[in-house]
């Protein structure tokens, strides 16, 4: 009896170690297209790369989107450290968006 339970608790222990399985790759399905050229959704952080500060903020303040510049041609700016989802932080290089994050 002892070995039956023994055994038993190893094969549950082995199964629950199992690796998952990954999707298989399948060349045919249907693959999205990119963002369109010069499409912008405010509420993408990727939509604001590129754009001059001023705007960016506007776009940003236009969808009610709260944003910051938390860098200027590498020099930080002073922030808060509280992490708030909602917010986008802009890196600015010569007066445009190189980089944005949120939070």
């Amino acid at each position: 009896m002892n070995t039956i339970l023994a055994s038993l608790a190893i094969i549950l222990s082995l199964a629950a170690c199992k690796p998952e399985s990954k999707p298989e790759f399948k060349p045919d399905s249907p693959v999205p297209p990119p963002p369109a050229a010069g499409s912008t959704d405010p509420a993408k952080p990727e939509s604001y790369v590129g754009m001059d500060e001023k705007a960016a903020g506007a776009m940003a303040d236009k969808a009610g989107v709260k944003w910051r510049v938390i860098s200027v041609d590498g020099e930080s700016r002073p922030v808060t450290m509280d992490h708030r989802p909602d917010r986008l932080n802009f890196t600015i290089e010569a007066g445009k968006v190189i980089r944005v994050t949120q939070g």
